[in-house]
């Protein structure tokens, strides 16, 4: 399995429901797996948001917040689906 470390730092409070998820299901592993990717990815260098920053940096921090956006979107999904007993 791949590091979900992260991953699970920046959503804490979802850790339990994001290993378990990993572990089911493909499409959300692929989530996982490419937001691991672009945290470990250089972001930034303490300056003010875009400020000297590359066309580069700027499409990976938004690929970042998109997928982080799918991620929650994924993981509120199946929390609605389980409470209504789906």
């Amino acid at each position: 399995m791949f590091d979900l470390d992260d991953v699970l730092a920046r959503f804490p409070e979802r850790a339990n429901d994001i290993r378990r998820l990993c572990l089911r299901d493909t499409h959300f592993r692929s989530i996982c797996e490419d937001l691991g990717l672009a945290y470990r990815s250089r972001i930034g260098s303490g300056l003010p948001e875009d400020a000297g920053r590359s066309d580069a940096e700027r499409e990976l921090r938004a690929l970042r917040d998109e997928l982080e956006i799918e991620l929650l979107a994924y993981l509120n999904a199946r929390s609605d689906a389980r409470s209504s007993g789906c």
